[in-house]
């Protein structure tokens, strides 16, 4: 998949941490570590947090994962979060998952 930007008419944002927005997640800490596991940078500004998609064969909820930098990576794992696993995040930092929506 390909980093873009998100696209706010076909995307909502779901508030799947039930603990706040300060990351306290135990799946967004997972995936956050499995991030900069990948990428070699254990300080990554690494953003997780769940989407509800509207678009057409889209799956109801997925996993965006956004790579703060001059110019932020974004990408997304049809996935809810609770199910994303390390294979996952590899494959779409590294170019191996098609996300064409």
């Amino acid at each position: 998949m390909e980093a873009g930007y998100l696209s706010r008419s076909s995307m909502n944002f779901v508030s799947a941490n039930k603990e706040g927005s300060s990351g306290k997640s135990p799946h967004v800490r997972r995936i956050r570590e499995f991030v900069r596991e990948i990428i070699f940078d254990t300080e990554a500004n690494v953003m997780v947090t769940e989407l509800a998609c509207l678009e057409p064969g889209c799956p109801p909820i997925e996993t965006a994962i956004v790579i703060m930098g001059k110019i932020p990576k974004t990408y997304k794992i049809d996935k809810e979060m609770k199910d994303v696993n390390l294979e996952d995040v590899r494959q779409v930092l590294t170019g191996g998952n098609d996300h064409n929506h």
